[in-house]
């Protein structure tokens, strides 16, 4: 609750300060014919709720820099024609908080994702989703570095959790293909995986000098 007051004081902040320095007129007259200048208007959201912006307006609607506020969001940013455009930063109360660039309303270019379970997201976006190069850390401190497809691992990348090392070709957030695992114990599997398992060729190498070098299926050696 208290990161979350604190998101919204900061976001209040940062708005205050930039509406002062708009250098655009007060809007006056007919609020849907608001045109080159710095208002706010209300609209009918959802039952008795509204939908608020004060900001910069171009033909009737957000355009330049300005604030929307919904009964569960906030996003402080650039428009263009009625559309997130450029850099700004969305929080969705309870969910997330994204600061970076968008494009037609959508998550588009660089940005850090940092969601309401604690972890968070650096790096590339489309589509409103992660894509492209990033780095994923979760709360617990488990790290990611490489490309993503629609949120997921997918594409080369390092995973590192609980202190084990995956290094290799990732499809759908699971390694497959060839790839590296270096375990706390000491440990590594060099080879083929399969659904994030060792399967195909690969050589097992333990501490103790003992090496398992063979076909792996479903994470089980099966032998030469």
């Amino acid at each position: 609750m208290k990161k979350i007051i604190l998101i919204i004081f900061t976001l209040f902040f940062i708005s205050s300060f930039s509406y002062s320095q708009s250098k655009l007129p007060k809007c006056i007259g007919d609020k849907n014919k608001y045109n080159n200048c710095y208002g706010k208007v209300e609209w009918d959201f959802i039952g008795d709720s509204k939908l608020i912006y004060e900001g910069e307006f171009k033909n009737g609607g957000p355009h330049g820099f300005g604030t929307i506020t919904s009964p569960d969001s906030k996003y402080i940013g650039e428009y263009i024609d009625g559309r997130r455009n450029g850099k700004g930063t969305l929080v969705v109360f309870d969910r997330f908080k994204y600061v970076g660039e968008f494009k037609n309303d959508q998550k588009e270019g660089k940005g850090t994702l940092t969601k309401q379970d604690g972890s968070t997201y650096i790096g590339e976006f489309k589509n409103d989703r992660e894509n492209g190069q990033g780095t994923f850390t979760s709360k617990e401190g488990d790290r990611y570095v490489g490309k993503f497809k629609d949120g997921k691992r997918h594409g080369q990348g390092t995973f590192i959790i609980n202190g084990n090392k995956f290094d290799g070709e990732f499809k759908e957030g699971k390694l497959n293909g060839q790839g590296t695992a270096t375990f706390v114990s000491g440990n590594k599997y060099v080879g083929e995986f399969k659904d994030g398992k060792r399967h195909g060729q690969g050589t097992f190498t333990y501490t103790d000098g003992r090496v398992l070098k063979g076909i792996f299926e479903d994470g089980k050696f099966l032998g030469n």
